[in-house]
């Protein structure tokens, strides 16, 4: 049996996460029929991962980047510059359409200016840095041209990846509330549009939701631990729409009526 191509791309972005340890024939968050069928992906993109990557001289980086940032100025003051101002008043509908162009048009400078180094150097960007709005962006574009089944399972990892940014500023002393509020976001279009797929699609896609929002209720527990008193409010918040999502897809079995009482 041939996995899927959202199979493998799941497996391997968990492979990414955990290069050594990753077994996909143990991740819940697979199909149970096509975990053995993707573990020949998984061992192949492992050899690679693990393998010493060459480093490219560090004048060629210094250039690319400073390519890539003046791109991405020029964009900005582009874009600042256009008079959307009156489109938005006046043609409300037109108004995801340009965003969707804006979005595409800084993903093809990345991949044009920088190459693909350029789009890895997005992936890994935290807010603050100049190539997280690309990131955004990105992923933004990658949900728009995503069938259904696939977009769900993108908001889902989208959702995590605000929690990785969350905890990865957090360990040096910068939470930022509006990260767990976005993880919020991507939690709730996935749901939404989960709730409008097909009976058979909506059944399978909620097997990789619900080992998600069990995954992220973990993360947060822990973050708990971790930040001050006053990021509190924001991660219970989290907490509470991962619980809510997490009933919907996985809800508890009903309790089984008890039995007459046995006759004496």
């Amino acid at each position: 049996m041939k996995p899927s191509a959202e199979v493998v791309e799941l497996a391997l972005e968990h492979l990414r996460e955990d290069p050594h340890g990753y077994d996909p024939l143990q991740d819940e968050s697979l199909p149970p029929e096509q975990r053995e069928a993707v573990v020949p992906y998984v061992e192949s993109a492992r050899r690679l991962l693990l393998t010493p990557r060459p480093q490219p001289p560090a004048r060629a980086v210094h250039t690319a980047r400073a390519r890539l940032h003046a791109a991405l100025e020029r964009e900005r003051r582009s874009i600042a510059a256009f008079p959307l101002h009156w489109l938005r008043r006046a043609h409300h509908r037109l108004e995801p359409v340009l965003n969707t162009a804006v979005a595409l048009a800084m993903t093809v400078v990345v991949l044009v200016v920088a190459g693909f180094g350029g789009y890895v150097l997005a992936q890994d960007s935290l807010p603050g840095h100049p190539l997280y709005p690309v990131k955004r962006a990105g992923e933004y574009v990658l949900v728009q041209v995503a069938p259904p089944e696939q977009a769900v399972r993108l908001h889902a990892r989208f959702a995590l990846r605000r929690l990785e940014e969350f905890a990865a500023l957090a360990a040096q002393g910068r939470p930022r509330a509006d990260l767990l509020a976005a993880y919020a976001a991507e939690v709730e279009a996935a749901q939404d549009l989960w709730q409008t797929l097909p009976p058979e699609a909506r059944k399978a896609a909620a097997a990789t939701l619900a080992a998600t929002w069990r995954e992220a209720a973990t993360r947060l527990e822990t973050l708990a631990t971790q930040v001050p008193p006053e990021q509190q409010a924001p991660i219970q918040t989290a907490l509470a729409v991962t619980t809510a999502a997490l009933s919907a897809v996985a809800p508890e079995p009903a309790p089984t009526p008890a039995g007459p009482p046995p006759t004496p």
